[in-house]
């Protein structure tokens, strides 16, 4: 006889509470309605009545058949509907004449018809697959709207030379070589076709942040694509749904993972975190001076990005000025690859002097009450105005890029903190006494006339520009239109500061009249509604309420509009639904740390 215990025998079915935990149910050894986990843990056990399923029909039976059949149909037709859609897409586009594609006049690959939703649903996407593959595939981007996208970004380089496509690269080599590249080029040069830059820019950054923060990917390539997404914000950001921080500090972190602020000498004795196999890959040796050209590119493009965000946002600058870079530049003017390398050092240059004045003019780095601070502050400038000199070469004084990277240092340098988020509507602090000095009003009145010039400037530019320009010189016309409003109006900070020596020399009125003007008729945008819910579309409506602020406030007293803190334009950003966010009165909600 068989005297070893007997194994528990196994109920029926488990109790709720083992259910729900979704482990063993064991009868308890003493009998009763109770199991041993429910004994030990102190449990109500409870045994549900099972529940009868619900019979299933069978396969032959004839509704479902007849319901199965009548799914196919339909499932047929619109099959058969897509095609004809796409086949008579792809017939009109070539027998468009080689003249009716060029660049000003190409008109997008699909009907104007076709909304977001059925694009993305004329053609599923796979992320895991060529992106731009399937859109060419399915016909949704043909190979003549892409060369002509190609065609456009090398003309939008003229405004950022940073990311620059050699002349005999072609959308395949690109395919091949530099898929990132070729995915981000398409996606900012794809204005004219809002549905299509949506769908590119859609996929394109679900592709970088799953390559770069799930897969652990680097390279160059993709660096320059976060780059380039980067530069051409504008098109794709949406007020009060802000990335371009956080994917700037993305692209931040892979040049110190890569090693591209520091030689490749000093890189390769790094930590295991730095992958250098970008530089191998190019040809490059541990012991050279530099990185490609390329590298050393998208390494200064990252750094003036971060700078000039840092500027006009007041948030850190994660990557720091170093001596290095200041080489990498030098390096690139003295042999380089592009013409557009001419542009680098300058631009590097210009940015340095201006955040080097404006920190020696804030009144907590000058004592502006002192006797000597007005020759102090002429000394500055004196100063500033010939290193700017130097910084620019004749042959580039002229060029409108420089220009107004120069006039934007300048506003900035001498803003006496007015951009700063902590001056935004706040009273002046202590007595009268504290009151601002003729010193302080000079820097305000070179602050003035820098502002001036980047808006005279801006807008000298032919309309047709404008989609190619970088977000930094768009925050550039941010900062100065600020800098004209506010001195307008007056602010508690300065309170000596008179409004007239504004209202004297510039008029405000009429320029943010002429940029309502050029935004409506680049973007579709009028002054109540906008085309899209993108920054750039958005502009229209923003220069208007701006507008409307300024001609309500100039009419009272500076006492009282100075500290005036009714919305300047929110009615600008007007939601169909109602949005429970507040809006801080004053502040831009296209640009969180800055007033408009």
């Amino acid at each position: 006889m068989d005297n070893s215990p007997s194994k528990p025998r196994k109920t029926e079915r488990a109790c709720k509470p083992c259910r729900d935990l979704k482990v063993r149910c064991l009868p308890c050894s003493e009998g009763g309605n109770i199991c041993q986990k429910c004994q030990r843990s102190g449990a109500c056990c409870i045994f549900e009545e099972l529940k009868q399923r619900k019979k299933r029909k069978a396969p032959d039976d004839r509704t479902t058949v007849e319901a199965l059949e009548e799914k196919l149909s339909d499932l047929a037709k619109q099959l058969e509907i897509s095609n004809a859609q796409l086949q008579s897409i792809q017939g009109s586009s070539e027998n468009q004449s080689p003249e009716s594609q060029n660049l000003s006049s190409h008109t997008a690959p699909f009907a104007s018809s076709f909304s977001g939703t059925q694009l993305a649903d004329s053609c599923s996407f796979d992320q895991d697959d060529n992106v731009i593959e399937q859109l060419l595939r399915c016909g949704i981007l043909t190979a003549d709207t892409a060369n002509a996208y190609l065609l456009k970004y090398r003309q939008m380089c003229e405004y950022s030379p940073f990311i620059v496509i050699p002349e005999g690269a072609t959308i395949e080599s690109l395919k091949q070589d530099q898929p990132f590249l070729l995915h981000a080029m398409l996606a900012v040069a794809s204005r004219d076709s809002l549905d299509l830059q949506s769908t590119l820019e859609r996929s394109l950054r679900e592709r970088l942040l799953k390559t770069v923060m799930i897969e652990g990917e680097k390279s160059i390539d993709l660096l320059q694509a976060f780059l380039i997404y980067l530069t051409w914000e504008h098109f794709f950001h949406v007020p009060k749904k802000r990335l371009f921080n956080q994917l700037l500090q993305v692209a931040i972190s892979m040049c110190v993972d890569m090693g591209l602020d520091s030689g490749p000498c000093e890189a390769s004795a790094r930590k295991a975190r730095s992958q250098l196999d970008h530089h191998c890959l190019a040809g490059g040796k541990p012991d050279d001076i530099f990185f490609s050209k390329a590298a050393r590119r998208v390494y200064i493009g990252c750094y003036y990005l971060s700078s000039a965000s840092a500027l006009v946002w007041r948030q850190p600058n994660n990557i720091h000025y170093t001596e290095y870079m200041m080489q990498c530049a030098q390096s690139l003017s003295k042999d380089p690859e592009y013409e557009t390398d001419a542009l680098i050092l300058p631009l590097l240059r210009v940015l340095r002097l201006g955040g080097e004045l404006h920190d020696l003019l804030l009144s907590t780095n000058l004592d502006y009450s002192s006797p000597s601070s007005s020759e102090q502050v002429l000394t500055y400038l004196r100063t500033f105005r010939a290193n700017m000199d130097e910084a620019l070469p004749n042959g580039l004084s002229d060029c409108l890029p420089i220009n107004l990277a120069n006039h934007f240092a300048t506003f900035h340098a001498c803003d006496m903190g007015l951009l700063s988020k902590s001056m935004v509507n706040k009273e002046r602090q202590g007595d009268d006494s504290a009151a601002s000095t003729s010193s302080q009003l000079d820097v305000l009145k070179a602050s003035l006339d820098s502002a001036k010039c980047y808006v005279e400037s801006f807008l000298s530019f032919p309309v047709s520009e404008y989609p190619k320009l970088a977000v930094p010189q768009w925050w550039g016309l941010i900062g100065s239109v600020y800098i004209l409003y506010v001195l307008s109006i007056g602010t508690p900070q300065f309170p000596v500061w008179d409004v007239c020596v504004a209202r004297d020399k510039i008029r405000l009125e009429i320029y943010l009249d002429l940029l309502c003007y050029r935004m409506q008729s680049i973007t579709g945008s009028t002054t109540e509604t906008s085309a899209g819910r993108d920054l750039f579309s958005l502009m229209a409506p923003i220069f208007a309420n701006v507008k409307s602020s300024y001609e309500r406030l100039k009419k009272l007293p500076q006492t009282t509009s100075s500290v005036d803190e009714a919305p300047v334009h929110g009615t600008a950003f007007e939601a169909k639904t109602p949005c429970n966010k507040r809006v801080k009165p004053g502040r831009c909600p296209a640009d969180r740390k800055s007033v408009v």
